[in-house]
């Protein structure tokens, strides 16, 4: 995906949050909520770079950047006092959005490009209260395909952008953590991520995000191949998975 459609989706604004215009990141996520909510804390970070799989003759790699945003979201609209209001005095509902784009500089072959986002809350959801979007997904499409959940009255809807069959899979889900990943960066232009849960009122969560990117180092593995009168060196690389996160406690 070329940097300026990246840029230009994560300007997008966030549907249905009650802060003030003037209020707003300059780059929001463009999930969609069905009910009001605050935006409580958020922030990007642009340009990481990524080395995933090797040509084994030459020990070129597949490599590119990513930007990486969260955005955390509390149910409800803030009163004259600041407070968050969302007509439920037992519960409070926070959503953790996450939103990474993958850009792709050079292609060298191969297919072992993974990626994985975690998402983990010090306080476990109440009630049932939890969940997350989407559920494990695969498209063709190459262009935005959206999919939904819910939790009680809150829905909200996810856009992915995934291409040439590759899986977006939610690997697990509980009242305190979510996991999803991918095996190809390469195929998974833009994911957004959201994660909701339901916990006591006043109730501060501590959220750590994460998400793990391919960095491999190529090495010459001892091997040769020859051919037309001349050998050259085969290549191997060593997996390293680095992480990119951040932890975020509610105000």
């Amino acid at each position: 995906m070329a940097r300026s459609s990246r840029r230009g989706r994560l300007l997008g604004a966030v549907v249905a949050v009650s802060l003030l215009g003037a209020l707003l990141p300059s780059s929001a996520a463009a999930v969609s909520v069905s009910v009001s909510t605050s935006l409580r804390s958020w922030s990007c970070t642009y340009n990481w770079t990524w080395k995933g799989s090797v040509y084994n003759l030459l020990g070129t790699q597949n490599r590119g950047t990513f930007d990486y945003c969260y955005y955390l979201l509390q149910v409800g609209s803030p009163d004259s006092s600041g407070r968050i209001q969302d007509g439920d005095s037992s519960y409070d509902t926070y959503l953790m959005v996450q939103d990474v784009d993958w850009s792709v500089s050079a292609v060298n072959g191969g297919t072992n490009n993974p990626m994985k986002v975690t998402l983990t809350s010090s306080v476990a959801a109440v009630g049932g209260g939890y969940a997350a979007a989407p559920k494990t997904v695969s498209s063709s499409a190459c262009s935005p395909v959206s999919f939904g959940a819910s939790l009680g009255f809150v829905g909200v809807s996810v856009s992915e952008i995934l291409c040439d069959g590759v899986t977006l899979s939610r690997d697990s889900l509980t009242t305190t953590s979510v996991q999803w990943s991918a095996g190809d960066v390469m195929k998974t232009p833009s994911v957004e991520l959201v994660y909701m849960t339901k916990v006591s009122q006043g109730a501060k969560p501590k959220f750590t995000i994460k998400n793990y990117y391919p960095y491999f180092e190529a090495f010459k593995d001892g091997g040769s191949y020859c051919g037309g009168g001349y050998c050259i060196p085969t290549w191997g690389y060593t997996r390293q998975m680095y992480a990119s996160g951040w932890i975020v406690t509610a105000p």
